[in-house]
């Protein structure tokens, strides 16, 4: 009886491999998305300004395309915030220079314009690679009067990612702001309003919106041993009137895929039929035991 129960105990576990991968499947429903082209200069998933950052790269610099937004400058925190600098803007872009030595890691990029009673915050963050204080300093700073920063930043080499959930405060001159809406939109065409609690934070829930492979990328990876893993941005925007005054606030910044995007579902149920097999003899040993 003891045997018997132990090999419905591993079924047990086999079966709740397959819920699980089938459970995934289903959150990942993409059949309200749409296919974006990366290659576009256009940003046509959302009407909300953004600083992106340039996918080529230039050793010693970080280049940005501002969209929607016009600026004659913007202004650069490094993660200690000991001092900040300003960059001129040319043909709505902006070229950050690295400062070398310890002022690596994490930045912040922001630009404010200032229209009539219309005040417009546009920010995103940026990596060096090369070492930095942490952006504890930074992330903690008032950038702009109506602001909105995350908590914390994901490692180097680390991503905000699907599935996960991160805190993200709103102020304004310097004070959080209760139950205020955030809209939250992503490249792959996900649109959320949420609120702030009582201490002006909300939680952002990143989902599984990214696009199913192609066929040929599928077998791409594969063919390499790994699935290259997706990224999309996102962009968070919340708006408050106080003083006769209209403030809008922009982040944006990027997200990727899940943990466990496209691992080998195949592999694991592999390992699962290794370990019964191994089992085996160690059940029979105990089966004759118990006869004795």
């Amino acid at each position: 009886m003891e045997i018997r129960q132990r090999f419905k105990f591993i079924a047990a576990l086999l079966l709740g491999l397959f819920m699980t991968a089938g459970a995934q499947a289903n959150t990942n429903d993409h059949s309200h998305h749409q296919h974006m082209n990366h290659n576009s200069p256009v940003i046509n998933w959302t009407e909300a300004p953004l600083l992106t950052e340039d996918k080529k790269r230039a050793r010693g610099f970080k280049g940005f395309t501002l969209h929607g937004v016009q600026a004659e400058e913007v202004t650069v925190y490094p993660g200690n915030t000991e001092e900040s600098w300003s960059v001129a803007v040319k043909d709505n872009a902006v070229k950050v220079k690295n400062r070398g030595g310890m002022k690596g890691g994490y930045h912040w990029i922001g630009t404010v314009s200032e229209q009539e009673n219309l005040i417009r915050s546009v920010s995103s963050a940026f990596y060096f690679p090369n070492p930095g204080p942490a952006p504890r300093d930074m992330l903690s700073l008032q950038k702009s009067a109506l602001d909105i920063s995350p908590m914390k930043l994901p490692r180097e080499h680390q991503h905000f990612r699907a599935g996960e959930n991160w805190d993200f405060l709103v102020r304004l001159n310097g004070n959080p702001v209760a139950n205020i809406p955030v809209i939250f939109e992503t490249e792959n065409k996900t649109r959320k309003i949420l609120k702030t609690n009582q201490g002006g934070v909300v939680s952002i829930p990143f989902p599984y919106d990214f696009p199913e492979e192609s066929e040929s990328a599928e077998g791409h990876d594969q063919g390499h041993g790994h699935a290259r893993r997706k990224k999309a941005g996102f962009v968070l925007t919340v708006e408050q009137e106080t003083d006769n005054k209209q403030f809008i606030s922009h982040f944006n910044f990027h997200y990727t895929t899940g943990a466990f995007y496209n691992k080998n579902l195949a592999l694991g149920i592999g390992f699962a039929l290794f370990g019964m097999i191994t089992a085996a003899p160690l059940l029979r040993k105990a089966k004759k035991g118990g006869k004795a």
